[in-house]
């Protein structure tokens, strides 16, 4: 269920990562998704698309240190101490519809 940057670039439309970095963003967001769908569930070019998405948050937390939002007149920065919630939220817009995420509890 890879996406490769020629699709991040070509069908998602993304600028954000640059070439070097997303293989390593893509996976991360691969091994995130691949804990929240079902297993056997078919691969499609949304779960691609919600690679690169959830790739592109991944990144731009990395690189603002943590940091959802900030101003800049009065200077406040905001800090998020849980990436995976925004990852997930991100997951639920590109394929709750499709049916493939996990809705049950995980035991063990």
């Amino acid at each position: 269920m890879t996406a490769e940057f020629e699709f991040y670039r070509g069908s998602f439309c993304g600028e954000k990562i640059p070439e070097a970095e997303f293989g390593k963003w893509s996976l991360r967001a691969e091994n995130m998704l691949s804990a929240w769908i079902c297993d056997g569930a078919e691969k499609s070019d949304n779960m691609r698309m919600c690679i690169c998405d959830i790739a592109e948050y991944l990144y731009e937390s990395a690189n603002r240190g943590g940091a959802v939002r900030e101003e800049n007149d009065g200077y406040s920065v905001t800090y998020s101490a849980e990436r995976t919630g925004g990852a997930y939220d991100i997951a639920r817009q590109w394929l709750l519809a499709d049916g493939v995420l996990f809705r049950g509890d995980i035991v063990g």
